[in-house]
């Protein structure tokens, strides 16, 4: 799957959320559990007549089943299929017959009746659906009273809404304005001030049969999945690439009638069409064929239905609506365990990061400062410290070892302090003497070979070090630190006053000057400091 259609995906699913609290807070009446669907019509929009055939067309679907799971709606819709399909029953003795009578559309609704069924999409688990039917003059955008307030609350907690438009009331554009007014008012309760829709939303214009250029199938869905980007564009944009696309564009006759019903339907797409990709426009038809006029009524032309019924359609609405349904409410519980998630590893972040903000900026930098602020004063020179100070530093390691944020958390860490620990536990001034020595060894040996001299620069009589020679001096001096009485202090002192003559002799090797000075600084040393000159010094004086 691209990118582009996984970020449609969740951008189409963003809003079930909200639309799950919405529908929770309802204080209107206490309708079923169960997946709303609303259908939105008018009086002759052809709701009782679309769920009758819906229901008849889903006996024998692949993609969508429909069961009718209570007595009542089974009854009223067993009642309208007899009536529209003209059966009637006569019972004799032991048997029931089916007989063919005269055929009539339901007559309009007058009692408002709750619909529950089940339906499964593609053989998939059931879903539970409650619908309504009710007069189609509760939506009438003059009409007030108790039955539009009840039908206002069931839409307005709808987890998705058909919006049923009869292309009768085209050429009547007062009738048209209303029907259109009410559909605004509807939306904007659902997602007011420009907000996106939260919920899946589809205009069904049915009787799609008296429309000319509508011939089968192949036109009840108006946007192809392919193409639903055209509704995040303005109206203008969108009504232009409709009427542009190849599905309508090449009949004539059916591109007229998809400009009429989109141009009459202005004011209604134009509240939609930018505001969601859940949206679908679909043209069905119950019949399948104009129903045949025998007469009128107060308000309203009185149909029979055609000789054979040939359904257009019908279930494609719904089994739309119900797939945007499911995917919203599966996103939904992604996105309610994705906020969990987030919630638990801010939680852990927090609980981990304390731990590691204690250690790091706090624990371990007063530790280290100890030893730190110690060894400033001895010049970075563990040989330098006296006990007194080493205890100090011993202490304060111990007690960063004891903290059980140390032990839970960082044993690393831990082992490393342990190290340094007892290497002031297990310091001795002996060991420190025997590296000295080590360092005057080197010297003795680098004086007993010329070839091991540092050169001298003929241009200049500049001493040229090599790495050795560098390295003996850095050695030297980090024992030269720290107390001036202290024993490593004095005996590096006097080797490195060695060095320095010894440097000044290589320069100068025709003036004897030098070395003649070192023999004096020799003599000297070994009268001055007798008992506290080492074997090392002793060979280095030899040489």
């Amino acid at each position: 799957m691209k990118f582009s259609k996984i970020f449609k995906f969740f951008k189409k699913g963003s809003r079930a959320a909200s639309a799950r609290s919405k529908k929770g807070k309802d204080d209107g009446t206490p309708w079923p559990s169960g997946v709303r669907l609303g259908l939105y019509g008018h009086a002759n929009a052809g709701k009782t007549v679309y769920f009758t055939v819906l229901h008849e067309e889903c006996k024998i679907s692949r993609n969508l089943q429909i069961s009718v799971t209570d007595h009542a709606t089974a009854t009223e819709l067993l009642r309208h299929f007899r009536s529209i399909w003209g059966l009637s029953t006569t019972e004799g003795t032991g048997t029931a017959i089916d007989l063919q009578g005269e055929k009539a559309f339901p007559q309009p609704t007058k009692k408002d009746r709750v619909l529950l069924f089940n339906a499964s999409l593609d053989h998939g688990r059931k879903m539970a659906v409650v619908s309504y039917d009710y007069s189609g003059k509760a939506v009438a955008i003059s009409e007030t009273g108790e039955l539009k307030e009840k039908v206002t609350d069931f839409m307005s907690g709808c987890d998705g809404i058909l919006f049923l438009y009869d292309p009768k009331v085209l050429g009547a554009d007062i009738q048209n304005q209303a029907h259109l007014a009410s559909f605004v008012n509807m939306i904007e309760r659902l997602a007011p001030l420009g907000s996106r829709l939260p919920i899946p939303v589809a205009l069904v214009v049915t009787k799609a049969d008296i429309l000319p250029g509508f011939s089968g199938d192949q036109q009840t869905v108006l946007i192809a999945p392919e193409n639903e980007n055209w509704l995040s564009e303005d109206f203008d944009v969108f009504l232009e690439r409709v009427l542009s696309s190849d599905q309508v564009s090449k009949d004539p006759n059916w591109a007229s009638s998809v400009r009429q019903v989109l141009v009459k339907l202005r004011e209604f797409l134009k509240v939609v069409v930018g505001r969601t990709l859940d949206f679908q426009i679909f043209f069905v038809s119950a019949t399948g064929q104009t129903p045949e006029k025998i007469g009128t009524d107060v308000g309203r032309s009185l149909y029979t239905p055609p000789r054979k019924m040939t359904p257009v359609g019908v279930k494609e609405p719904v089994y739309w609506l119900l797939r945007a349904i499911r995917r919203n409410r599966r996103i939904s519980h992604m996105r309610s365990l994705s906020r969990v998630v987030a919630t638990l590893a801010l939680i852990w972040l927090v609980v981990y990061s304390i731990p590691h903000l204690y250690h790091l900026k706090y624990l371990l930098p007063q530790t280290s400062r100890v030893e730190q602020n110690i060894l400033k004063v001895r010049g970075n020179n563990m040989f330098s410290t006296s006990k007194e100070e080493r205890r100090h530093i011993t202490t304060a390691y111990r007690r960063y070892e004891n903290a059980w944020t140390v032990r839970w958390f960082f044993p690393s860490f831990l082992s490393r302090s342990r190290i340094i620990r007892e290497a002031y536990q297990t310091f001795s001034l002996g060991e420190a003497e025997k590296q000295l020595d080590r360092v005057i060894n080197r010297f003795a040996s680098m004086v007993s070979d010329t070839m091991l001299w540092p050169h001298v620069n003929p241009s200049d009589s500049s001493l040229i070090e090599d790495e050795p020679h560098i390295k003996l001096v850095e050695d030297l001096n980090t024992y030269h630190q720290g107390d001036s009485t202290a024993v490593l202090f004095t005996r590096s002192g006097r080797v490195l006053r060695y060095w320095e003559l010894f440097t000044k002799a290589i320069r100068a090797p025709d003036d004897t000057t030098y070395w003649n000075v070192i023999r004096r600084q020799v003599d000297q040393d070994q009268g001055l400091y007798a008992k506290e000159i080492s074997q090392a010094e002793r060979t280095l004086t030899a040489a």
